[in-house]
């Protein structure tokens, strides 16, 4: 394969490389959160309603890039398992509001708790200055993608 002119294997194209490290960081926390019966997108609409700010499912599609109807499904699921709940916008009566229930409120710090030490052992060998070099340069390719 050649890239900017120049012969690469495809063990050294950045693109194979970002796949298969997001590929190895997700079926690690899967496996972290699998004992607490949450998936990893749900626990992300989690984090984006306590991190992020995230008040509806229509923020949360912004953040995920997910399509509506499968944030409504995640949603459901939550709601099901007594984590997240729905409540009706007084002035508009067609929106929801998404908030953690009281049970997401004790789960959620267990659940970042296991992404921080997802995030502890695949990055944590680098200097904080390398690894914020890498959140820049990851977050200027997703910008540049995105439009």
């Amino acid at each position: 394969m050649k890239f900017k002119g120049k012969e690469v294997r495809l063990s050294q194209r950045t693109g194979h490389l970002i796949s298969l490290v997001a590929g190895l960081t997700q079926v690690n926390f899967d496996r972290r959160l699998k004992p607490y019966g949450v998936t990893r997108s749900q626990w992300i609409i989690m984090a984006a309603i306590t991190e992020e700010g995230a008040e509806t499912a229509a923020d949360i599609t912004k953040i995920m890039t997910l399509d509506a109807t499968a944030v409504t499904r995640l949603v459901d699921r939550l709601e099901a398992k007594g984590l997240v709940r729905r409540i009706q916008d007084k002035a508009d009566r067609r929106v929801n509001r998404l908030e953690l229930t009281e049970e997401g409120q004790d789960l959620y710090p267990v659940l970042r708790d296991e992404a921080d030490k997802t995030h502890d052992q695949f990055f944590g060998f680098l200097a904080e200055t390398e690894e914020k070099h890498l959140a820049e340069l990851l977050t200027r390719i997703k910008n540049n993608l995105s439009g």
